[in-house]
């Protein structure tokens, strides 16, 4: 049994926590301490006192890592007892330090320690995340320049004095759980994008694959991402079975901190180099015309939000024969802080591309691609007579399936259309089916969620059917079925080439060919948002109302005062669906989660879900014209007159204190 294990999470951790001087600060002053859990509580090991000066001393030989400030080993043993947690929150608490430096190993206990430094706004740095865990003897490597946060030894991960620097411990541990079970692992050497992982299981025939990243819904979560054999994310009855093994193993292992024998394993490797030769070299075979790439006339604004994309999208342009990218320097190194934008998250439109505007302004580029943090969602702008437009998930859903049925038709004509598919979550538009309508390829509706489309896509393959494209109105999308997974990377480089080849073929922009796509299978508008609710019982009644609107078990019949009819009803969170027979729901059903669908009279399909990252009350909804309907502009009015109906009168936002969302 083989594991891909990746990260590029930020967290904190402590073997070692010095005194730091200088600058008139006072920093907090905890000795060399290893804490365990065990039935006592919280319990000191033995430090690594050689280990923790050999760190000092290369913090001190880099003076850009903490300006103004000289580090000692503040030792003090007896710290090393039970109560430490405590001792250190009652310090934090009552006697607050202006930073808070720790040095290496893997703690939990000081992870919590750090984030109680952020209830006073400290400034947390953290460095090394390798050094021997017991006995006072051991070494640490020096920091060198370019590290990452998965490379062995000490690290720093961002030199900036005014921010967190914090490194990765979180893969290695689930490397070591792994590893010390006899499975082999292959940890990927460096911050990856997400969709390296279900690409190197499938690659390497790996049992199974773990993304442990950090996110940007809210910055102060991680997560912890799993994949199976099949390269797709986990479904039921996997993700149950996952659930009940933590469960039934919440006490942690003997050698399950033990990460300098974990990365010492002969059963461990790094794939990482292997891995991203196949990638790209697939990225690039996968190009329509390479060659024309290089002629490009258009010029690509390239953000990283802060996240890991950066190197790999510098890549890609490079193998795909693009001319290097244009990036936005103040977003293209990782940063868990996202200093310059207020919400790091490319879907959320303008407000996320302040800067990518600014710098695509200052270099005559008219084409912006923006990665979310971990690089597997990719949103889209456009620069035209001056002003910049911000294509929706569901207007990028039908450009690339637009692209992506015409590449089949010149790459693989051989190909009958009735063997090739397309996919979209339910709440995204339904474009790709009226494009499957008229030109003869088959379209799948899944639950939100590529897990769904990623296995929906894999039982399709096992088939010999030809997957060409799958996508979700929050701004992710698979190209193909080389990552059955959304994928920023490679959507990046088939909005660059579709770009390039519309601009040199028939003198036309993003815009005009979505245009087209709307006047050859009809205009699709949708018009999505969503609300910030904090109380889950607020939630709970929401929908509840909704369920027992006229009496038990009654939904609405109309909203707008009897102007909007209702015709029928999805629930899939008790599984009713009116539109069946039988009235069960087709699709799967989910207990955990809030999901109802409306279908109106009108054409209007709208749903209100609850986020399963996020405290959002979601909606989604879309009216869909015929191809010989014109009067675009009544359809959208139209529609938004539904949904501020179902807003006010279903979701009530001022009676649930809901806060609407920002931008």
């Amino acid at each position: 049994m083989k594991i891909s294990v990746t990260s590029w999470i930020w967290t904190l951790a402590v073997t070692f926590v010095v005194e730091v001087t200088g600058g008139g600060d006072r920093l907090l002053n905890i000795g060399g301490i290893f804490p365990i859990m065990g039935s006592g509580g919280w319990q000191g090991g033995q430090a690594c006192q050689p280990a923790a000066m050999l760190a000092l001393e290369d913090v001190n030989n880099r003076p850009d890592l903490l300006p103004g400030y000289k580090l000692h080993l503040a030792w003090n043993d007896s710290l090393c007892e039970p109560g430490l947690g405590a001792a250190v929150m009652y310090d934090l608490l009552y006697n607050p330090p202006t930073k808070l430096m720790l040095l290496g190993g893997c703690s939990t206990v000081c992870t919590t320690i750090a984030e109680a430094a952020k209830m006073w706004n400290l400034v947390v740095l953290s460095y090394g995340s390798s050094l021997p865990s017991s006995g006072r003897t051991g070494s640490a490597s020096p920091l060198s320049s370019g590290t990452h946060p998965s490379d062995t030894g000490p690290q720093s991960y961002k030199d900036q004095s005014d921010a967190e620097i914090r490194v990765v411990p979180f893969a290695r541990l689930a490397a070591a759980a792994f590893l010390n079970a006899g499975i082999r692992v292959y940890l990927l050497g460096k911050i990856v994008p997400t969709p390296f992982v279900p690409f190197t299981v499938v690659q390497l025939g790996a049992a199974a694959g773990v993304m442990v990243t950090a996110s940007h819904n809210p910055k102060e979560d991680n997560g912890y991402k799993v994949y199976w054999e099949n390269g797709a994310q986990i479904i039921p009855p996997h993700d149950r079975g996952i659930q009940t093994s933590i469960e039934e193993n919440v006490e942690p292992w003997e050698n399950a901190w033990d990460l300098e024998k974990a990365l010492a394993d002969p059963q461990l490797s790094d794939p990482l180099s292997e891995m991203s030769e196949k990638y790209f070299s697939k990225l690039s075979d996968s190009m329509l015309q390479k060659e024309k790439n290089q002629k490009s006339p258009l010029k690509f604004t390239v953000t990283a939000m802060h996240g890991v994309s950066h190197d790999y999208m510098v890549q890609a342009f490079k193998s795909c024969n693009f001319k290097p990218l244009i990036p936005v320097k103040e977003q293209m190194v990782p940063d868990p802080e996202f200093p310059t934008v207020k919400f790091p998250n490319p879907e959320e439109g303008k407000s996320a591309l302040d800067l990518s505007f600014k710098t695509a302004d200052e270099n005559d580029s008219t084409v912006i691609l923006a990665n979310d943090p971990d690089a597997d969602r990719l949103a889209v702008a456009e620069k035209t007579n001056g002003q910049w437009k911000v294509f929706t998930g569901n207007e990028e859903g039908a450009l690339l399936g637009w692209w992506a049925w015409f590449r089949c038709q010149q790459l693989t004509p051989d190909i009958p259309p009735s063997d090739c598919y397309m996919l979209a979550s339910t709440v995204s538009s339904k474009i790709l089916d009226a494009i499957g309508r008229k030109e003869g390829f088959n379209f799948v509706e899944t639950l939100t969620g590529f897990k769904w489309m990623g296995n929906s896509a894999h039982d399709l393959l096992n088939k010999d059917k030809t997957v060409l494209f799958a996508f979700e109105e929050a701004i992710g999308f698979m190209n193909g079925s080389e990552v059955l997974d959304k994928d920023g990377v490679s959507a990046a480089m088939r909005l660059a080439e579709m770009s390039t080849y519309l601009a040199m073929e028939h003198n036309m922009t993003l815009q005009d060919k979505l245009q087209d796509i709307y006047t050859t299978y009809g205009y699709h508008v949708s018009n999505n948002s969503y609300y910030i609710c904090h109380d889950q019982n607020t939630i709970s009644k929401m929908f509840d109302r909704m369920r027992n609107f006229e009496g038990p078990n009654t939904y609405p019949k109309s909203v707008g005062g009897g102007k909007f009819i209702i015709n029928d009803i999805r629930d899939l969170t008790t599984g009713y669906d009116s539109s069946q027979p039988d009235k069960k729901a087709v699709l799967p059903v989910s207990p955990s989660s809030q999901m109802i669908t409306f279908s109106f009279g009108n054409g209007c399909v709208l749903t209100l879900r609850t986020s399963g990252t996020e405290p959002k009350i979601k909606y989604y909804s879309e009216m869909c014209a015929k191809p010989e309907q014109h009067d675009w502009a009544a359809l959208k009015a139209e529609l938004a007159e539904v949904v501020e109906a179902v807003v006010e009168e279903l979701m009530q936002p001022k009676e649930n204190n809901l806060i609407p969302r920002a931008d």
